[in-house]
């Protein structure tokens, strides 16, 4: 088992908050297992696919956040 980067685990619970997404609120909105987030949120390696997601989802936010 490889220990957790650091890197990924700190920027993927700083896209979470600046989404305003708790774990279990991430995981609806990225339609995936809430435990899978945990893990995302405790070091595992995020996909591609999932980064993306993500930072669409904290674009939106941040962008309705703007709006008068």
């Amino acid at each position: 088992m490889t220990a957790p980067d650091i890197r990924s685990r700190l920027h993927f619970r700083l896209a979470l908050a600046r989404a305003g997404l708790t774990q279990r609120g991430a995981a609806r909105a990225l339609g995936i297992n809430e435990r899978t987030v945990r893990r995302y949120a405790a070091g595992e390696p995020v996909p591609t696919v999932v980064w993306l997601a993500l930072n669409a989802l904290v674009m939106e936010t941040e962008k309705a956040l703007e709006t008068p």
